[in-house]
């Protein structure tokens, strides 16, 4: 088989997935995230922030896979340095950028769809700006990060068209600095 047959059978394989893909959800998600800080078991202080996130998305292929691309926003806003004796404390603020395929497994137990149960798989990709708050002449500094992300999500139609959604899922950890958080979601999904 040439080159250029291969070629060929790609770009029409992925242009039936994307002529069978649609774009008829919006969402919008807030909730919590774990953060960036060590756990001192031995302080008050709270390692969870507060995230937004909006995004879009539609079928992919079939009406039990789902895709979803969608942006949020987190701020530890950690404004004093934590009791903690040698220890610099960073507050945390990033952007990102998800992508996830959903896909509902009930409809293969019942033929409604009142109640969903998705799991997901995706990718975030993070732009983090770190402050430092316990010594401020020290230099800002900023990263990026590339996680793996997966979850469940379940889906409660309130209204035609209108889904409340709750979510848990986990941005797996790929280095020392940035360890695997957990994510606790909920918001709503209005399909059109």
């Amino acid at each position: 088989m040439s080159r250029l047959s291969i070629i060929l059978i790609i770009i029409f394989s992925v242009g039936e997935i994307i002529g069978q893909t649609d774009l008829s959800i919006f969402s919008f998600q807030a909730g919590i995230v774990r953060n960036f800080q060590d756990d001192w078991s031995n302080t008050d202080n709270d390692l969870t922030a507060l995230y937004f996130n909006a995004g879009i998305g539609g079928k992919l292929i079939t009406d039990n896979l789902n895709w979803q691309i969608s942006i949020g926003y987190l701020d530890e806003s950690i404004n004093t340095p934590l009791p903690v004796a040698d220890y610099e404390t960073i507050n945390h603020t990033y952007y990102d950028v998800n992508f996830k395929i959903l896909y509902d497994v009930l409809p293969l137990f019942t033929a409604t769809q009142k109640f969903q149960l998705l799991t997901i798989a995706g990718i975030n990709y993070s732009f983090i700006e770190e402050e430092n708050i316990s010594f401020p002449a020290n230099d800002n500094s900023s990263d990026n990060l590339l996680q793996p992300y997966i979850g469940i999500q379940t889906n409660i139609e309130l209204i035609t068209n209108l889904k409340l959604l709750v979510e848990v899922g986990s941005l797996v950890g790929v280095s020392d600095k940035y360890l695997g958080r957990y994510v606790l979601l909920s918001g709503l999904k209005y399909i059109f």
